[in-house]
């Protein structure tokens, strides 16, 4: 009966996690300022799992689909549509096969010829979206395609927090030290743990966290999606 209270699969991996990651290094740095008890700790576990959690949720979400507009605008489309255009890098021969598998696949669908995605590109691309609107109603019980559309997700929302996660990770790397200078706290173990964490964070998220690396789950999200299609034809 409590079902609904908790976050779905998606939610958690594609929303909650990116949130936690970019928050971590500062919580983390925060530790020494605190006297942490056992209270603080559960109510940290009740915010994450109260509305809190799902305001965060939200809020990521809204962010990375910001971000997403954006992605797509240099990528020069989404790469579903990209991967169905004639103007696309795909083997000719393999891309007829492909259309008219979408064709007999949705009712009344009918694919532009390249002359016709010359003429019209924009009603090629809205037909083409069409199409993958279809199979994304077809698949929503795939494995397949959950998996890769969760970690499209994941990589998209995390993305669209790196300016959080860099502010993050250097107050994280930083605030320790200025409570052991400040004489508020010794070297610890907790401090030399705090330091490297925002210390490793920082760089992954100026060189890991990149577009390409969003743009790779996009594609492999494509692609699961549109194999999908000879198990739904």
């Amino acid at each position: 009966m409590f079902d609904r209270f908790l976050p779905d699969e998606y939610a958690l991996k594609a929303r909650l996690q990116p949130a936690l990651l970019t928050a971590l290094p500062l919580a983390v740095g925060l530790l020494p300022w605190l006297e942490v008890r056992l209270e603080w700790k559960a109510l940290w576990i009740l915010a994450i799992w109260s509305g809190f959690g799902a305001l965060v949720a939200g809020l990521v979400r809204d962010r990375g689909k910001r971000v997403e507009e954006k992605l797509f605008q240099d990528w020069g489309g989404r790469p579903t549509t990209l991967r169905l255009r004639h103007r696309g890098e795909m083997n000719p021969t393999r891309l007829r096969r492909l259309h008219l598998r979408l064709e007999a696949l949705v009712p009344g669908i009918k694919i532009p010829s390249v002359a016709g995605e010359a003429a019209d590109p924009n009603r090629a691309d809205v037909i083409y979206e069409i199409c993958v609107e279809e199979l994304k109603r077809r698949t929503r019980e795939d494995a397949l395609v959950f998996a890769e559309n969760c970690n499209y997700g994941f990589r998209r929302n995390l993305y669209g927090l790196k300016p959080l996660g860099l502010i993050s990770a250097s107050l994280g790397a930083t605030l320790p030290m200025v409570v052991v200078l400040s004489g508020r706290a010794a070297w610890s173990a907790e401090v030399y743990w705090s330091v490297l964490l925002g210390a490793v964070s920082l760089p992954a998220w100026l060189v890991a966290i990149r577009s390409a690396w969003v743009r790779q789950a996009a594609e492999d999200y494509t692609t699961r999606l549109l194999e999908s299609i000879s198990r739904n034809s």
